[in-house]
């Protein structure tokens, strides 16, 4: 349906989309990772194609960090603070569904931004993200 998006943690392309949902492919590269974010609307269905990902839930102090590898499915709802992590290359793809209103695009309310890490530290990025984004407004 469209062209494929570059991106820091590997490429995307929405396959399907309409007023109810929308189907994006993700290909994913090891120590990548998407920005910390929610969405207003939506829901957010990972389906786990090859490679294995974190999905990583932000609940006031609380991280919750759940592991999906081929096969595995996790629904995140609106609303919910969350981040996914690639611990190896592959192919995700991305549901996203109503919660609460119509499927848009521009409902995403970003935290900080993606990038890339040696995947042996990914699974202390999130209390990092945390803890510096806790301290940037403490200071500021």
């Amino acid at each position: 349906m469209s062209d494929w998006e570059t991106k820091d943690w590997g490429r995307t392309r929405c396959t399907l989309k309409g007023d109810l949902g929308s189907l994006h492919e993700l290909e994913v590269i090891e120590g990548g990772y998407c920005s910390v974010h929610y969405h207003r609307q939506r829901a957010n269905r990972f389906i786990v194609k090859s490679g294995s990902i974190a999905v990583v839930s932000f609940y006031a102090w609380n991280i919750e960090r759940m592991i999906l590898t081929a096969g595995n499915v996790l629904d995140i709802p609106s609303h919910v603070v969350h981040q996914f992590q690639v611990i190896s290359e592959g192919k995700v793809f991305e549901h996203y569904y109503r919660d609460g209103g119509k499927v848009r695009n521009d409902d995403i309310v970003r935290l900080c931004k993606g990038g890339f890490c040696p995947v042996e530290d990914l699974d202390k990025l999130a209390e990092t993200i945390l803890l510096s984004h806790v301290n940037r407004e403490t200071v500021e």
